[in-house]
């Protein structure tokens, strides 16, 4: 099983290691509210453009690299995020984790939606699926 490769968000291709990838989001100037997560390559052409955002959102674009966000460090700094009181919404920071820490949940992603319809996974709560390792397992490798 693959557990280190995630599907960029912004041109959809592998992230191969922990050393090409990004995390970022939004943080907005006025509020401060935390919101759009992103998991990209670590390029220009991926990331977010800082000066689009903060000229069109009135937002700054922090972020880490994405090995930060890995391993038992990276599970802590997740759930200091889940429980920031600037967070918009938790599922994105909930989505985010089961991405970033269950293996090969990033790449069988795209496939949760027909794996629910053909009845090898319960449906999302609120946006979000919950499937086993196991069931990723094998939705990788048979869908």
């Amino acid at each position: 099983m693959d557990n280190t490769r995630w599907v960029c968000d912004k041109c959809s291709e592998y992230i191969n290691t922990p050393e090409e990838g990004y995390v970022e989001w939004y943080r907005d100037n006025k509020s401060n509210k935390l919101h759009n997560f992103h998991i990209v390559h670590q390029t220009k052409e991926c990331m977010y453009d800082e000066q689009r955002v903060f000229n069109n959102e009135n937002s700054s674009t922090p972020g880490n690299h994405l090995f930060a966000f890995l391993g038992n460090d990276g599970l802590i700094r997740l759930l200091r995020l889940l429980g920031s009181e600037d967070l918009l919404d938790r599922q994105e920071v909930i989505n985010l984790s089961l991405r970033l820490q269950v293996p090969s949940y990033d790449t069988g992603l795209n496939r949760f939606d027909e794996a629910w319809s053909k009845g090898y996974i319960n449906g999302p709560i609120n946006g979000v699926y919950y499937p086993s390792v196991g069931q990723i397992e094998d939705i990788n490798n048979e869908l």
